[in-house]
């Protein structure tokens, strides 16, 4: 067992070990995914995960694999339709329009959850080759949810007072 710093981010949900904890406190915390500031916390450690599940009374392989085959041009076409869609840079009928322009915040809100969930999900994976696609996959993700967050901070802009 060691004692371990770790950061949690509830904003994009990232968090993990922190290797050097004075240069992470000088940066005053700051998570390093979407720049806000971040709880932080000493845990103890088992350098074995089946230990600490078994302690919770939890039973599960740790070391678990399953293989898929993902095609990312899925993830990729809803990016992209979705940008387009809400920015109008593609024809949609007047009824979207009016649908887009008035539930424009509560859609960049989602697009933003959901960029988050896909992150989520790409880092409990590792490629058995191309390992700089998936790191692409995530970079572009990572534009999207950016994108979605401008557009949240351009309607906060928007707001009186």
């Amino acid at each position: 067992m060691r004692r371990v710093c770790f950061y949690d981010c509830c904003c994009c949900g990232s968090g993990g070990e922190i290797s050097n904890v004075a240069a992470f406190a000088a940066s005053g915390s700051i998570c390093p995914e979407c720049q806000m500031t971040v709880e932080v916390e000493w845990r103890d450690v088992h350098d074995e995960p089946e230990v600490v599940l078994r302690a919770q009374g939890i039973s599960i392989a740790s070391n678990e694999m399953i293989g898929v085959d993902f095609d990312p041009g899925y993830l990729r076409t809803c990016m992209e339709l979705w940008k387009a869609a809400l920015d109008m840079t593609i024809p949609v009928h007047d009824a979207f329009k009016i649908h887009f322009m008035a539930n424009r915040r509560p859609l960049l809100e989602g697009y933003v959850k959901t960029g988050n969930a896909w992150l989520m999900t790409l880092r409990c994976m590792r490629t058995t080759s191309g390992g700089e696609a998936l790191d692409q996959l995530r970079a572009e993700i990572k534009e999207f949810i950016d994108w979605a967050e401008d557009g949240l901070r351009a309607l906060d802009a928007l707001r009186p007072g």
